[in-house]
């Protein structure tokens, strides 16, 4: 069973609206979610949250980073 967002105790109290949309967007996918967005957004900090709430809702955690990188010429 997914918490819905207002019962959520955050482990990081530093996290902003968008980051707790992304939070509860992402606990609430049954497979798959995509956290995106430019440098510095706190994606980084916002997935920190996710595994660590998800391990302790007691769901399985798998995690895949892929950074692109742009050369500009």
């Amino acid at each position: 069973m997914l918490l819905l967002h207002s019962e959520l105790q955050y482990y990081n109290q530093n996290l902003d609206d968008s980051q707790k949309e992304a939070l509860k967007f992402a606990l609430s996918q049954r497979d798959v979610a995509i956290i995106h967005g430019p440098p510095g957004t706190g994606k980084t900090t916002t997935v920190n949250e996710v595994i660590l709430q998800a391990v302790k809702m007691g769901l399985k955690v798998s995690l895949f980073l892929l950074q692109l990188i742009e050369i500009c010429m």
